[in-house]
């Protein structure tokens, strides 16, 4: 039986649709956590699965203010697994201009992989760090969030990971830029950065283990 959602709860699109499956899904389950096959199985039960669903959860998230949380978020949610926080999205959520199919094929067509430093994978690559096929979506260049525009100017091919990734980098007000989620900013580091970000810590504490601090 679908989740009868709060009254105030934004439209997410169809209520047949995987925006809205997601969420009734997730709201089935707050402060619970759910995995990458849980969802997948609910999707397809109630219509269907959809090859971007992972999109699809980040614009719950960024477009219309749900606080779902990743492990890029906590530390104890490992890889695929989600929580969402709350029943009540966060009212200052701003929704962002939705982009349309053709400039969605433009900006994949002319960027042709992910355009994130040292990334470079392409659609149907396999993610060396997740596993999973990588799917290429649109990511804005100025965030929706500072008034960025869902134009091919305003928008570069991303993997899903990276684009997700950006999402939580930052948390507060406006741009999200005001408050660094410096454990989201690491783990979306490539392992380079990770590698010279652990050498200055690891002289900054004289190789001390965490515990020892």
């Amino acid at each position: 039986m679908p989740v009868k959602a709060d009254t105030h709860r934004p439209s997410v699109g169809a209520p047949d649709g995987a925006r809205w499956r997601i969420l009734d899904f997730l709201l089935a389950h707050v402060g619970e956590t759910v995995t990458n096959e849980q969802i997948q199985a609910h999707l397809d039960a109630t219509g269907g699965s959809i090859d971007r669903w992972h999109q699809r959860l980040s614009e719950l998230r960024t477009d219309y203010g749900w606080t779902i949380l990743s492990h890029r978020d906590r530390d104890d949610l490992g890889r695929g697994e989600y929580r969402l926080e709350s029943k009540v999205p966060c009212r200052d959520a701003r929704k962002r201009e939705p982009i349309p199919a053709a400039v969605r094929a433009e900006v994949i067509a002319r960027d042709k992989s992910c355009q994130a430093g040292g990334c470079r994978l392409r659609d149907g690559d396999t993610d060396p760090e997740t596993g999973g096929i990588v799917r290429l979506v649109p990511d804005h260049v100025v965030p929706a969030s500072d008034g960025g525009r869902s134009t091919a100017e305003n928008l570069r091919a991303m993997c899903a990971r990276h684009n997700t990734a950006r999402s939580n980098l930052y948390t507060g007000g406006k741009g999200r830029k005001d408050k660094p989620n410096l454990a989201a900013l690491m783990r979306a580091a490539s392992r380079d950065e990770k590698r010279k970000v652990y050498a200055s810590l690891y002289a900054h504490f004289d190789g001390k283990h965490p515990d020892e601090l």
